[in-house]
């Protein structure tokens, strides 16, 4: 399965604040957007409009114990080795070995938020059924919205 490497973010000239941000994870800043965020005159909020700038993919995971997990990110791979090394979600913690079974680029971040909540309300077999089939993204919002 191919995963997507990470860019690098360079914090050269940037203010106090914003390579503060560059340290942080992807995913704790998208947590925190809407409390950082600073409005940039065009009434969306700046955080919203970077986020969404970037390539979001929806992903699940399958631990030792056959649970699967779904989360987003904007760099899978990064993503993957924090869930490995236990800094990232505390469902994933102690859980053994970790399986990419899908992923999946999405329209953008608000577009993921929205596949995330509604596959976490799958059945497990649903679930299963998805990892199985591997849809499109097409397929991938068909199924979600009926």
């Amino acid at each position: 399965m191919k995963i997507k490497f990470c860019r690098q973010v360079n914090t050269k000239g940037n203010s106090e604040h914003q390579q503060s941000r560059a340290l942080l994870s992807d995913d704790k800043i998208d947590n925190m957007h809407a409390d950082l965020a600073t409005e940039n005159g065009t009434g969306v909020k700046q955080s919203d409009s970077l986020a969404e700038n970037r390539d979001w993919h929806l992903y699940i995971l399958r631990t030792a114990d056959n649970r699967l997990y779904t989360g987003i990110t904007t760099c899978i791979e990064r993503r993957f080795k924090q869930h490995q090394s236990g800094s990232g979600a505390k469902a994933l913690r102690n859980a053994g070995e970790l399986i990419l079974v899908y992923q999946i680029k999405t329209a953008g971040h608000s577009e993921a938020l929205k596949m995330e909540y509604r596959i976490k309300q799958l059945t497990k077999a649903k679930k299963e059924k998805l990892v199985k089939d591997q849809p499109s993204i097409e397929q991938l919002t068909m199924l979600l919205n009926h």
